[in-house]
């Protein structure tokens, strides 16, 4: 299993790295990082004591700019998701499922130029997202016990966010927000509680910071 996992991330990161290599003529491309904080849960029908947990995202992007208003974006990130679970409080010591994530959203990102010669303005992305489990835990009082096992390799999702491109410098920072919903379940069927693992799926609200600039 996790020499899938290391096959399909060797995998894309040499897709990219050809793409980044030999651009379209006549199209910008960009490179940068970003980072942020992030709001995660796990949602779906038996999401009942699965609060939000606090968590964060350090990344890199890379951008083809087709024109002023649309480019695709590949921005892979280090994300940590899951929930804290309020049913399962052992005295003081909170109870909850980390679930550490590569995650690599394939972007259609949108700008509205202000004014028309500068790269900045409002933006809208939109697209799906790859995300490949590393490492998940529960802690449970006080103690963590692994159960990566129990946890599906690949999760696949959806992106949609919206943000404002600020034409700083010989760069762009840009300000986003975006929610990472989940498509597919978290947990194998094997998981020792069907009954409260069944039907959940990773959501997550991201708040971004993120600077890049044209190098070809």
């Amino acid at each position: 299993m996790r020499g899938r996992k290391f096959f399909v991330l060797v995998s894309l990161l040499a897709a990219t790295a050809c793409g980044f290599a030999r651009p379209v003529a006549a199209v910008d491309v960009v490179a940068g990082a970003k980072g942020g904080y992030a709001l995660t849960d796990l949602i779906g029908e038996n999401d009942e004591g699965a609060n939000s947990k606090n968590s964060g995202l350090v990344g890199v992007l890379l951008g083809w700019e087709i024109n002023s208003w649309f480019s695709a974006h590949i921005e892979p990130v280090w994300t940590q998701k899951g929930a804290e679970l309020e049913n399962f409080q052992f005295g003081e010591l909170a109870s909850k499922i980390t679930l550490d994530y590569f995650e690599i959203p394939v972007l259609g990102r949108f700008r509205y130029p202000i004014p028309e010669t500068k790269k900045q303005g409002p933006v809208g992305v939109v697209g799906p997202v790859l995300s490949i489990n590393t490492k998940a835990e529960i802690t449970f009082a006080g103690g963590d016990e692994n159960i990566v096992e129990f946890v599906h390799d690949v999760d696949f999702g959806f992106v949609v966010g919206a943000g404002y491109d600020l034409a700083i410098g010989t760069g762009t920072t840009t300000i986003e927000v975006r929610y990472v919903v989940g498509l597919s379940e978290v947990f194998e069927s094997n998981s020792p509680s069907p009954e409260f693992t069944g039907n959940l799926r990773n959501g997550a609200l991201q708040v971004t910071v993120g600077w890049f600039k044209t190098f070809f």
